[in-house]
Parts: structure tokens; C-alpha cells; sequence
């Protein structure tokens, strides 16, 4: 007979003594207040999602013990255990205290930031799943923009091949037996080191383990270091002891609708993806409708002048341009009034191309402009049923619909 097939155990380990210097709160800023809630809370709460988390460590400084754990324990699942060890001089020493404290029958050793409370439940079961299956692994988002290496006078040196770029997001995980001898010995040796697996990787190149496994991060899965990482959510400074603010998220909806001829010799771009077909939209940009409607739903829920307005056919800067770059600027805009998603729907009606093959595709790109979760972007496509110029395939058409909400 087989043996029956058990769930490894994980323990999560959670550097939390960040001072909140760059973010200027003058304190440790996984204590302060997240819509009302400390900031660990959060982070403690997502990693209780997975039932394979068994306990919880928190590593800090001493004097700042009790309240960490006050502030984190209303928000631990009752089957989790919390506990508490003292950091170390820099993050990698840190780190291995939390690795040499948790349950000795946890098989996987997990690291999050303390002020990374974004934190998915299908983020956290992705490096969990692929820990487990290949020995270590981390969350990590491609990069959109072309990459050049500089050197220290302002000189472009190289450009990279951004489809090998990825960055780098917490969490990180490793089975038991292979981490805790790499921390080990980092810490004897004094590795440089720059995150969680990077002791794995160096470990690695001295031939002692297999290679380190990314797996697809989100865009929302932001570390909270400077005010500017918190465009959808209130941070306060106030202490844990106050009232929370009386006041309640207020939502904004926005609608956009944009249409373009379709000529030959132009390349068809769609939602930023560039689709193989023998026509494309004509326009003064790259004539992106999806993200054209998208741009306008958003700025009209803000309250803001429409794409034409921002970006006029009539000036020369603009023939052309990347419709990603006009969303993310208008984006921008948006979020510095204190908007975030809530969620877009969007809809496509042409002929061709045909967008169900490629359809994940283009969502995961339009949530990676915006920084969200690929769930909050919906996208469908119809057709015109052969009727009119966008039956005959002469024209496409794009409509969005938009929900932000400010506090």
C-alpha cells in the first residue's frame, strides 16, 4: 500500500523592524495604519490564507516586541501560531534567527516583508506549490521598459535584454533542508547578499544546491517604503490606540468608448499587444483603441479632461506614440488625486483579429500598466455579426467601463 500523501508544513518568517526612515513616519512603519489597521496585521492575515501555514514568525527589535505582536495577533488565523525572535545586525542575519526559530517539522521556510500586505492568497500558494515541486522559489514580475545599464557618469553602457529581467518580490521560499544550511553558512562567511534566495543562488555557484525558480508575482504586491507605494489606501502615522477615521471609501465610475478605422500597412496593437493580422487601427498614435477607451474611462472617473485633451492629435509629440506610455501617464495623474482600481470591464467588438487566443495575454498586460491584480481587469471581445463597417472588419471599436475608489 502507499502512504497517504501528507501537506508539507510551512513556516513564514517576517523581518518586521523596519524604522520608516525614507518613508518619513519616524517610527517602525509596519506599525502604523493601514485603513485603520496596523500594517502587520495585514501582512499576517494574507499569509494565514494558506492552510499549509502553520505559524507565523515575526523578527524585530527587542523593545518593540509586545507591540508587534499586539498588533499582529488579532489578525493571526487560530490554527496559526505566532511567534516572536530578535533580529540581527543586517536583514541576512535576521532572517537566519527566523529560519533557527520556527517548528523544526516545518519541511518549507517561507520569507515576506513585514511591509508587504498586498500579499494574494494566489501569489502566496504559487511559491509555496513551486517551492515544494523544485527546492526554492520566488515571486517576480517581468520588466515592461527597456533596460540599459549606466555607468556612474550617465553613460548607456548596454541595453539588456528585458525578457530575462525580472524583479524581485517577497515571498521566497526554500525546503527546510536546503535554506537553513545556505543561511548558515552566509551568515559565517558574510555573503553579500540583496534578498531572501540570493543566499540560495550563491549557494548555488559553490555547487551545493539546485537552482532557484521564479514564479509569476503582481503588480500590487508592493513593498510600502516610501509614501508613493500607497496609491490605494491610506496610511496613517497616528497611534494603534486612536479611533479609526470615520469617513468611508468613496467610488467614482467611468466610461470610455473609442473607434478607428483599420487600413492596411499598419500593425495592430490591442491592449498594448501587437497582434499578427493584415490590417491595423489608423490613428496619430499607435491607434490602440482598448487602451484608448481605457485611458478615458479613468481620467473621466477622476474628474479629469479627456485623452485628447492631454494628448492632442495637433501636436507632433504624440505621432505615433506607445499607447501604453499615454495610459501609464494619465494613470499617474489619476492615482495622485488618491484614486485606485476597484475594477475595469472591457470590451473589444471587431472581426478580427480574434481576440479570445490571446485574451490572458492582453488582461496581464493591462494589469501591469495599471500595477494591479490581473482579476481586476475583465476583457471580452464580440462581433459586429458581419453588419455595417465593423462587420465588413473596416473599423474596430473599444468600450470601458471603470471603478476607482479614494478614501
Amino acid at each position: 500500500m502507499h502512504a497517504p500523501h501528507r501537506t508539507p508544513q510551512v513556516s513564514a518568517i517576517v523581518p518586521a523592524a523596519g524604522s520608516g526612515t525614507r518613508f518619513g513616519a519616524g517610527r517602525n512603519k509596519t506599525l502604523l495604519l493601514l485603513e485603520g489597521e496596523p500594517l502587520i496585521a495585514h501582512v499576517v492575515r494574507a499569509l494565514g490564507a494558506d492552510p499549509r501555514v502553520a505559524e507565523i514568525v515575526l523578527v524585530g527589535k527587542g523593545n518593540e516586541r509586545e507591540e508587534l505582536l499586539q498588533a499582529a495577533a488579532p489578525a493571526c488565523a487560530p490554527r496559526v501560531a505566532l511567534r516572536w525572535t530578535e533580529g540581527g545586525a543586517e536583514r541576512r542575519d535576521s532572517v537566519r534567527n527566523g529560519l533557527e526559530a520556527a517548528d523544526p517539522a516545518s519541511e518549507i521556510l517561507l520569507v515576506h516583508d513585514g511591509a508587504r500586505p498586498f500579499l494574494s492568497a494566489v501569489v502566496l500558494a504559487r511559491v509555496i506549490d513551486a517551492a515544494i515541486a523544485q527546492g526554492a522559489a520566488l515571486c517576480t514580475l517581468p520588466a515592461i521598459d527597456t533596460v540599459k545599464r549606466v555607468d556612474a557618469a550617465g553613460r548607456v553602457l548596454a541595453t539588456l535584454d528585458r525578457r530575462e529581467i525580472h524583479f524581485a518580490q517577497t515571498p521566497q521560499a526554500f525546503r527546510r533542508e536546503l535554506g537553513l544550511p545556505a543561511y548558515r553558512r552566509a551568515c559565517a562567511e558574510g555573503w553579500p547578499t540583496t534578498d531572501d534566495v540570493h543566499v540560495l543562488e550563491l549557494a548555488v555557484e559553490h555547487g551545493a544546491l539546485p537552482a532557484v525558480f521564479a514564479v509569476a508575482g503582481d503588480p500590487a504586491n508592493r513593498k510600502i517604503t516610501v509614501p508613493a507605494d500607497l496609491p490605494s489606501a491610506r496610511l496613517e502615522t497616528r497611534p494603534m490606540s486612536s479611533a479609526p477615521p470615520a469617513d468611508r471609501p468613496s467610488f467614482r465610475v467611468g466610461s470610455g468608448f473609442d473607434l478607428h478605422r483599420m487600413v492596411p500597412g499598419r500593425p495592430c496593437i490591442l491592449g498594448g499587444v501587437l497582434f499578427e493580422h493584415d490590417r491595423g487601427p489608423l490613428g496619430h498614435s499607435d491607434g490602440d483603441a482598448l487602451l484608448h477607451a481605457l485611458t478615458d474611462a479613468l481620467l473621466g472617473a477622476a474628474g479629469l479632461d479627456d485623452l485628447g485633451t492631454f494628448f492632442p492629435d495637433t501636436d507632433p509629440r504624440w505621432q505615433g506614440a506607445d499607447s501604453a506610455a499615454l495610459l501609464r501617464e494619465a494613470w499617474t495623474r489619476v492615482r495622485e488625486k488618491g484614486y485606485a482600481l476597484e475594477n475595469c470591464d472591457l470590451v473589444v467588438i471587431a472581426e478580427r483579429p480574434k481576440l479570445a487566443p490571446r485574451r490572458a495575454e492582453v488582461r496581464a498586460r493591462i494589469a501591469a500598466l495599471l500595477e494591479v491584480e490581473v482579476e481586476r481587469v475583465n476583457l471580452k471581445g464580440k462581433t459586429a455579426e458581419k453588419l455595417g463597417p465593423i462587420g465588413a472588419g473596416e473599423a474596430i471599436v473599444a468600450q470601458a467601463t471603470v471603478l476607482l475608489r479614494r478614501n
